[in-house]
């Protein structure tokens, strides 16, 4: 657990996938163009514009790309910050 960090994130609807996504919120250590990997099920039941505070880590795609993105276990506990 030592390789997450708390972040703050909020609920966005990704118009390319067509769903609810998370991202982070602007001024923070990560960019709001990476999205947070995190529960569908969270992510579906909270309207767009819901911020949170999740525990992520950096993680690469297992694509030939590389591409970075964060991951949060699903299990954890969310803190609503709304």
């Amino acid at each position: 657990m030592s390789d997450y960090e708390l972040l703050d994130v909020e609920i966005f609807f990704d118009q390319r996938r067509g769903e609810n996504r998370a991202r982070p919120l602007p001024g923070q250590k990560y960019p709001p163009s990476l999205v947070v990997e995190c529960e569908k099920s969270f992510r579906e039941s909270n309207p767009i514009g819901s911020r949170f505070r999740l525990r992520v880590k950096q993680k690469k795609k297992k694509s030939d790309d590389c591409r970075v993105h964060l991951y949060s276990y699903y299990r954890w506990h969310v803190e609503q910050l709304d």
